[in-house]
């Protein structure tokens, strides 16, 4: 895996098995991983502690269609500003 990062290249494994096994041999090979599914607190708690760079499931969106992103990333951008004291420079609310 050294020899091909040291050449740029990146390699992607999806739906690489399940439970905490498979989890900790894709960090030892130090991929990036990605938590599919999640639905509920608890699950993304797990995955956090777990080393899980980003995460995604039901519990942060449902899909979307492509012209929903955008206000939908507004939107997110919005509340983390009003979460943080911040100033938004843009308030949208999905499916306005």
């Amino acid at each position: 895996m050294g020899q091909l990062r040291a050449l740029g290249v990146h390699v992607a494994i999806d739906d690489f098995g399940t439970g905490f096994s498979s989890l900790n041999r894709l960090r030892s090979l130090r991929l990036h991983t990605v938590a599919e599914g999640v639905e509920i607190l608890d699950q993304a708690e797990a995955a956090r502690e777990a080393g899980c760079g980003e995460l995604q499931g039901y519990l942060y969106s449902r899909p979307l269609p492509p012209q929903d992103v955008d206000p939908w990333l507004a939107r997110l951008a919005t509340q983390c500003a009003d979460e943080n004291g911040e100033t938004p420079t843009q308030s949208v609310k999905l499916g306005e």
